[in-house]
């Protein structure tokens, strides 16, 4: 994995001490519990907007990308040239995210549980804990590119590994380009009144980009 000090424009504002370190001073968090599905799309109405967020999910029998549109989530499934509806019964992890946030949720006794960490101006950077700090790293996506079509207006690639495993990505690589998924580590350094080390408390996704070779002579 590669890590730079700023993959992308998330949260205008930002912190810098005389170490270096970028702390986190705008992005929100905030923790909720819902019992329907209904309440889930309103959540998304809340945080995305009338934007096409992208989506990540994690099934009983694979894992997809995704996006949400028209109020319905949709998943592009292995080597399927066309996106399906989101079987929820088979849900394990969902999260909804583009540069600016990430909605996350699992399953949990009927309902659904669940945290957003993002850009909202109107919070005036509340709800924010000024011992975390960030950092921005792509991370490989297995697989090279077979294939890169127009699904529904919006170019996607389908990776495809050894392994046997097949996955489409929103980006447009050529045939055996390889992609990464850019993310944003969350981390909690020590304090004078909290000595633990240094740990990560929360990642979220940002996008897409094709994985760049210098990542590779640091190591995957």
């Amino acid at each position: 994995m590669q890590q730079e000090n700023k993959i992308v424009p998330v949260c205008e504002e930002t912190e810098h001490n005389d170490k270096g370190v970028k702390y986190n001073t705008v992005e929100v968090y905030e923790e909720f519990n819902k019992s329907s599905l209904d309440e889930v799309h309103e959540l998304v109405k809340k945080y995305f907007g009338k934007t096409t967020p992208w989506v990540y999910t994690v099934l009983d029998f694979t894992v997809g990308f995704g996006i949400y549109k028209d109020s319905s989530f949709f998943i592009y499934m292995g080597g399927q040239k066309e996106y399906v509806p989101l079987e929820w019964e088979y849900l394990k992890e969902l999260r909804v995210f583009d540069v600016n946030g990430e909605l996350r949720l699992v399953p949990l006794k009927g309902g659904w549980a669940g945290r957003f960490r993002g850009c909202i101006p109107e919070y005036n950077n509340s709800n924010v804990n000024p011992e975390e700090y960030i950092i921005d790293e792509q991370q490989k996506l297995w697989g090279k590119a077979q294939i890169s079509e127009k699904i529904n207006s919006k170019q996607w690639s389908l990776l495809t590994s050894d392994r046997g495993t097949k996955i489409w990505v929103p980006i447009n690589l050529g045939v055996q380009q390889e992609a990464a998924l850019l993310v944003r580590k969350f981390m909690r350094i020590p304090t004078w009144n909290h000595q633990e080390l240094v740990y990560q408390v929360d990642m979220r996704m940002v996008g897409f980009d094709y994985w760049k070779e210098e990542a590779r002579e640091g190591g995957q």
